[in-house]
């Protein structure tokens, strides 16, 4: 396959390989097509909206728009005293919004990575 992206090609040399590099882009395009369907019915059913295209609010989101509200939220490792406590930053009422509609609590974020 020739391409203009700078990415390397992949050389699966066996039948095996491709069905097995097959099977997770399916994998991967099902998971992607739950988290969608799941946020849209959620906005839809409360009658709310997301920020989407200009950020303007929408029930018809897209997983792709959904993730891009995420890239400011992190868990901050505060060590005081010997002890480390994680605080959530960055999570603000569009995220716990998401974070609603994909049936994620916020507490998760709060875990330390690893």
């Amino acid at each position: 396959m020739k391409s203009g992206a700078p990415i390397d090609p992949i050389y699966l040399h066996t039948e095996h390989r491709i069905a097995g590099l097959c099977f997770i882009y399916c994998l991967g395009l099902m998971i992607w097509n739950m988290i969608q369907r799941t946020v849209r019915a959620y906005l839809k059913d409360n009658q709310l909206g997301l920020p989407y295209h200009r950020n303007v609010p929408s029930d018809n989101i897209t997983t792709r728009f959904l993730f891009e509200l995420f890239p400011k939220v992190q868990t901050v490792p505060i060590s005081s005293g010997g002890k480390t406590i994680h605080q959530l930053a960055g999570m603000e009422k569009w995220q716990k919004l998401a974070c609603k509609a994909l049936g994620t609590r916020t507490r998760e974020f709060e875990r330390p990575a690893g």
